[in-house]
Order: C-alpha cells, then structure tokens, then sequence
C-alpha cells in the first residue's frame, strides 16, 4: 500500500516501524556525497538550530560545501533575532567565516526558505552560477525539504540533503508522535498534490 492511499485517520495508526519508514526514509537518500555549491540552512525552534548550524559549520569545514545560506524570518519566541541570523551568529561560534555566510532574513515556511533563498543567490551569482545545493536541517524535517527543494529550486540545480542525526529506532523518544503525524500528513498532501515521490508502506 502507498502512503497516498490512506486516510487521515489510518495514518495515525500507522505501526512506528511505518512511521519512521516514512518520515525518515532511507539514510543513504539523505547525504551529501560531492561539492556543493551553496548550502541552504533552514531556521527553526531556537532549541534546535544549534544542532541545524552545526551540521552545516560540519559540511563547510569538510570542504563540501563554499556558502551557507541561513534562512528564516521568524522571530522566535523569548528570541530578539529573526531565525537566519541567530543561525548566522551560531555559525560564527562554530568557525564559519563571515563572508562564507548569506542570510535569508524573510522566509516564513519550508516553501519559502527554498524560494528566497535562491533568489538571494541568484541576485549574488547569477542565475546559472549555482548548480548544486544542499540542504541542511533536522533529520525529521529533511526528507520534506528535499521534496520541497526539488520543486522550487531551478531544474538546472541539483539538490541533496545533509544532517548530522541519524533516523531514530524509537519515535517516541526523540520526536514527540505529534511532530511525526504532522510530517506525515504534510508528506501525504504533497504526494496527492504531485510534488513528492509516493512512499509505499
């Protein structure tokens, strides 16, 4: 059975082994195995972009990738920054070079990171100067940003992703089962709207 086949409440009842399946996929789907050219560094909660930055500073200092792209608008609660530059600042901490970074200060959704951000650097570079683009975030959200990346990025970009955590054996322990519902739901309306590979389960 594929995941678009199901109804909202069947997916809920989904075993954790299905879960986690469609969530996080296959590892090996989700790294970056040769130079990128710009790496798009997605904003989130403040208790989890320390662990997105660092991934990123990783594929930078591995010389996998020549720009970060922080990207996000939001202003976290208890918070005084917009997402993209409190990445900014933690990319800083963690040895990448100011000019190594670009921050994306307006995008307020997953679509919009990818939208904005390319056109940050298309205004930068030039419209067919960046030709391979990672993705960083966390694990849970990684497989929906590619999807949402191979969408909205140029066809002529390449897209892989990259985060430092591995998929969990456990879901419950790591990501509350409301998160994973919601990945799941979100994942099910892109396949339905034909912006995602369907996922058999």
């Amino acid at each position: 059975m594929k995941l678009s086949e199901l109804s909202d409440n069947l997916t809920e009842k989904l075993s954790v082994a299905q879960k986690i399946e469609i969530v996080f996929g296959n590892d090996k789907d989700f790294s970056v195995q040769a130079r990128t050219d710009a790496t798009i560094l997605l904003g989130g909660p403040s208790d989890i972009m320390p662990e997105r930055a660092k991934s990123a500073a990783n594929l930078y200092k591995s010389g996998k990738t020549d720009l970060i792209v922080p990207s996000g608008g939001i202003i976290p609660p208890n918070e005084t920054k917009c997402e993209a530059m409190i990445l900014r600042d933690l990319l800083l901490s963690y040895g990448v070079p100011d000019e190594k970074i670009l921050p994306e200060t307006t995008a307020t959704s997953t679509h919009e990171n990818m939208i904005c951000s390319y056109l940050l650097l298309m205004r930068r570079f030039g419209l067919f100067e960046v030709n391979r683009i990672s993705i960083v975030t966390s694990r849970y959200h990684l497989r929906r940003s590619l999807a949402l990346a191979k969408n909205y990025l140029p066809k002529h970009c390449s897209v892989c992703g990259y985060s430092d955590t591995a998929a969990p054996t456990d879901i419950n322990s790591d990501l509350s089962a409301l998160r994973i519902n919601f990945e799941i739901k979100f994942d099910r309306e892109l396949i339905l709207n034909n912006m995602m590979d369907d996922i058999e389960i």
